[in-house]
């Protein structure tokens, strides 16, 4: 494993998230899946000066399966990748990263009508501490207030 193979990994997840746009989320899950556990596998192997590097980019691929699940009316299987993205997300130490992580599982929590996870999980989004562009993004959306919830969840 070394910076190349991640490079590779990286565009192979560019090229899918095109090919997705031109055809179906249906179509690419397959692919999809086998690219998160290849790049999961890569972050559980690498070696510590590519580690973060590796763990965010698992983690990346991991949220667009989430992504691809949750489309596909797959919301468990999606709340299992999403939950995988955030654990390396938290492994990488990237804010930016964290923060998507989060508003990925607040989306599908909010869309499954779910909101006080939803509540949650898009509060623990803006709290992540560092200068993360998203989280700054976050803190200036409106809420949409649901039932039983006193906050609500970002617009998105």
């Amino acid at each position: 494993m070394d910076a190349l193979a991640l490079d590779d990994v990286a565009d192979m997840l560019a090229a899918t998230r095109r090919l997705e746009d031109r055809v179906s989320s249906v179509a690419v899950l397959p692919v999809v899946r086998g690219m998160a556990e290849m790049s999961e596998q890569f972050a559980g192997e690498s070696r510590e000066s590519i580690a973060a590097p590796a763990a965010r980019l698992a983690s990346a691929v991991s949220q667009f399966r989430g992504w691809l699940e949750h489309a596909a009316g797959a919301d468990p299987a999606a709340r299992r990748s999403l939950r995988t993205a955030l654990k390396l997300a938290e492994e990488c130490g990237e804010p930016d990263r964290l923060t998507h992580a989060l508003s990925f599982r607040a989306y599908v929590e909010a869309e499954s009508a779910n909101y006080g996870a939803a509540d949650a999980l898009s509060a623990a989004a803006v709290a992540v501490p560092g200068d993360a562009p998203l989280a700054r993004r976050l803190r200036t959306i409106p809420t949409r207030p649901h039932a039983g919830s006193h906050r609500g969840v970002p617009c998105r």
